[in-house]
């Protein structure tokens, strides 16, 4: 994966692919790879790939956990993009279905050759010479209906089968004529109590910090883990400014990659130490489940202390 991050660092900069051709293509690559049927997506096979190429506890570290209801971020990726996903979860993705011999830069330019906007399909509107006596009633049913109820209420008074049969062979006609029908609404925007909210949040990151200091979870606690902890990530993320005591605890106690490793080394020497064995450097990197290659500069001062 630092090989894939150092590959898309080294591309120069372009314009990238839109949402719809990222859709387009994750759509053609599971069916290209027998991971959809039709429309349908086989999310069950696509998990199951993800998790043959990698590991639970590297996901997690990534920060690319599932999570315990779906939908979860492999779901929306092979749906309808209407949002960016992150670099990581792309190249995740990536190399579980194209295996280790594919290029960065040959899969934008594959992305980018798929239609920029997929047209809508639409009927042909109906000649009005052409229509049949059965239309042209049940145009006027339906025009009555409009009249007395409303659009939705229509439909629930009596007009589904109305309003299907012109769906299917006067749908131009339907929809314009719906337009003229559609009541203004008047939604009073939500007001939030934001100052109330952070208090919340903060009592809640303080309940969920001191449970998780009595625990021996190995995962790091960054920002994204502590927030994922709280609910709508995204709401939380753009209202950041709002929710002065959520980002001082973050900034406070979200770890940093060498904070984590460390964390990890202290629970491994202590596990060890309370099962009386040597604290020997490769047995304390085998319980801490660290890699000796990735060891930021304050891990390995804290294990160069170790004879």
């Amino acid at each position: 994966m630092t090989e894939r991050i150092r590959e898309l660092l080294a591309i120069p900069p372009g314009i990238s692919p839109t949402l719809d051709q990222w859709s387009q293509f994750y759509a053609a690559m599971a069916a290209d790879y027998g991971c959809s049927a039709g429309r349908h997506m086989k999310h069950d096979q696509i998990l199951d790939k993800l998790y043959s190429t990698w590991s639970t506890r590297w996901l997690e570290s990534m920060g690319l956990q599932m999570n315990d209801s779906p939908p979860h971020w492999l779901q929306g990726i092979f749906r309808k993009h209407r949002k960016a996903f992150s670099y990581l979860e792309h190249l995740t993705v990536l190399e579980v279905f194209m295996g280790r011999e594919w290029n960065l830069q040959d899969i934008l330019r594959l992305v980018s050759q798929f239609p920029k906007v997929r047209k809508p399909i639409t009927a042909p509107p109906a000649q009005p010479d052409r229509l049949s006596r059965e239309v042209l009633a049940k145009r006027k049913a339906w025009r009555t209906l409009l009249n007395r109820y409303g659009v939705k209420q229509a439909r629930l008074h009596g007009g589904q089968a109305v309003y299907a049969a012109l769906y299917r062979c006067d749908r131009a006609w339907l929809l314009q004529i719906n337009k003229t029908h559609q009541a203004s609404l008047r939604r009073r925007p939500q007001r939030v109590d934001w100052p109330r909210r952070d208090q919340e949040f903060y009592v809640r990151l303080c309940d969920i910090r001191k449970t998780e200091n009595l625990s021996a979870n190995k995962l790091r606690r960054s920002r994204r883990w502590y927030l994922t902890r709280l609910g709508p990530m995204t709401t939380i993320t753009k209202n950041m400014a709002r929710l002065p005591l959520t980002s001082s605890f973050l900034d406070q106690h979200a770890e940093t990659v060498s904070q984590y490793q460390v964390r990890r080394i202290y629970t491994a020497i202590q596990t060890l130490s309370a099962n009386h064995l040597p604290l020997k450097r490769w047995r304390i990197l085998r319980a801490s489940g660290l890699s000796d290659l990735r060891l930021q500069q304050a891990a390995r001062e804290l294990l160069d202390k170790v004879k």
